[in-house]
C-alpha cells in the first residue's frame, strides 16, 4: 500500500494453514506493529490484522514454538526491553509475559535453542548514538522465563557490518546451523548473509561466511533484508524503488 509498509516475516504453519508475521508501520510516523496474514491451500491471502501494538515502535516478530506454546518476542529498543509475549488463542491473541532483559537497547532478538539451553542473538547499542548494525551479542539461559540471561564471555562476538545484525531464524540444512545475517555495507538491510555457526558455549563462539544474496538480480532492488522458511516456503523481504 502507497501509505504504509511491510518488513520482517516469519512464517508459521498450522492446519493446512501459513501465517506470515511481520512488522507493520505507517510512513506518516513510522511506528511499527506486529500484524499477520494467512495464505491458505490455494494461495489465497487474508487481510493483515495487527496482533500487538505498544505505544513504542515494535519490529521483527521473531516467533518460536516451545512445550506446544507460541511465543513471539518483537524487537522493541526503542522501549530499552527485550520482552516476550505468549499466544493465548492463535494467531491473533497475545499476552505480555515479562522484559526478560531490561534496561538495553536490543535489535532483531533471535532465541535459538542448543545443547539445552536458549541463547539470544541480538544487536546491542551500547554506547549512546552508536550504530546497531554491528555489534552481535549472545545471552544464555535454561530457563526461558528467566530474568537472569548470562552475557557470552565474548561479547560482542561479532563486530561487523557485514554480516552481524540477525537477519531471521537460525536453521538447520545439511546437519549444519546457519544463522543469516544482514549485509549493511552499503546501506542498511543491503543484502542477506548466511553464516554456518562453528562453535557455541558459554565460553566461545565463531562462524563462517558461507553464502551471501546482493538485491543485484533486478536494478529497482535496492535491498533485501529478512529470510525465513518453513517446508521449503520462502518468505523474504525487498525495498524497491517504485512510482508513488
Amino acid at each position: 500500500p502507497i501509505d504504509r509498509f511491510y518488513a520482517d516475516p516469519f512464517i508459521i504453519e498450522k492446519n493446512d494453514m501459513k501465517y506470515i508475521f511481520f512488522e507493520e508501520a505507517m510512513f506518516k510516523n513510522m511506528k511499527g506493529f506486529i500484524s499477520v496474514i494467512k495464505i491458505d491451500k490455494k494461495g489465497i491471502l487474508s487481510n493483515p490484522i495487527p496482533i500487538i501494538k505498544e505505544d513504542y515502535h515494535l519490529s521483527y516478530p521473531f516467533i518460536f514454538e516451545n512445550n506446544n506454546n507460541y511465543y513471539l518476542i518483537p524487537e522493541s529498543a526503542e522501549n530499552n526491553t527485550i520482552s516476550i509475549y505468549k499466544c493465548i488463542s492463535f494467531p491473533y491473541k497475545w499476552e505480555l509475559i515479562s522484559n526478560i532483559v531490561e534496561s538495553i537497547k536490543a535489535y532483531d532478538s533471535t532465541i535459538f535453542k542448543y545443547n539445552n539451553k536458549f541463547w539470544l542473538f541480538a544487536n546491542v547499542v551500547e554506547d549512546q548514538g552508536a550504530s546497531s548494525w554491528d555489534e552481535l551479542h549472545i545471552y544464555h539461559t535454561d530457563d526461558l522465563y528467566s530474568k537472569n540471561w548470562l552475557p557470552h564471555k565474548k561479547n560482542p562476538v561479532i563486530s561487523d557490518v557485514r554480516c552481524a545484525r540477525p537477519a531471521g531464524k537460525i536453521f538447520s540444512y545439511k546437519g549444519k546451523y546457519i544463522r543469516p545475517a544482514q549485509d549493511s555495507s552499503k546501506r542498511y538491510g543491503y543484502g542477506l548473509i548466511f553464516n554456518e555457526i562453528l562453535i557455541l558455549n558459554e565460553s566461545e563462539y565463531s562462524e563462517k561466511i558461507i553464502k551471501s544474496i546482493k538485491p543485484t538480480w533486478n536494478k529497482n532492488i535496492l535491498g533485501i533484508h529478512t529470510v525465513n522458511s518453513k517446508n521449503k516456503f520462502v518468505v523474504t523481504d525487498i525495498i524497491s524503488k517504485s512510482r508513488r
